[in-house]
């Protein structure tokens, strides 16, 4: 049986910058920033 290969995706230093203010400066929640782009909210706690 053939493993498939997970793809690790890199995220832009401005891109996390304007996730936390989001989350921090703005008040959403963690599980409505990660909706949008399709983030799990796992990823945005680490």
């Amino acid at each position: 049986m053939k493993k498939t290969e997970q793809i690790r995706r890199s995220f832009t230093k401005e891109f996390k910058q304007d996730v936390v203010k989001m989350i921090t400066e703005q008040g959403h929640s963690i599980a409505e920033v990660a909706k949008n782009p399709g983030i799990s909210d796992n990823v945005l706690c680490r």
